[in-house]
């Protein structure tokens, strides 16, 4: 389709086909970065690793603590900004929120926190 005004599209060949990436998804910011790899890592509410941007354009994915990954683990982030006051509990009016914030991601999260106590099965995004 057209583009917006100010949405940009990025597109590379990767192994696996063509990825394409528009910025209409996400809030009008100064500038974007898109990073292949750690488009492979899963969002969790509870997730074992934590992203680190450093100030010279460098990113690091780091375990949670020493024990939190072990070998054949997925590894998750979590997609919310810690900064915008989402909580790690599966009281219904967080989960509420949590749900909320992630729907530019274009996903309904199903990890075990999300889905509360019922059990019910669900793939995680």
């Amino acid at each position: 389709g057209a583009l917006s005004g100010s949405e940009k599209k990025l597109c590379w060949q990767a192994p696996g086909g063509k990825l394409e990436f528009s910025t209409a998804l996400f809030p009008a910011y100064r500038g974007y970065s898109v990073y292949p790899r750690l488009a492979l890592v899963n969002h969790s509410c509870q997730p074992n690793c934590a992203v680190e941007f450093t100030f010279s354009a460098t990113l690091f994915l780091l375990a949670q603590n020493k024990d939190s990954v072990k070998p054949g683990d997925e590894l998750s982030i979590s997609y919310l900004d810690a900064s915008l006051g989402s909580t790690a509990s599966s009281d219904g009016v967080e989960r509420e929120r949590r749900r909320q914030l992630l729907l530019p991601y274009g996903f309904t999260c199903k990890c075990p926190l999300c889905r509360g106590t019922d059990g019910s099965p669900g793939d995680r995004r």
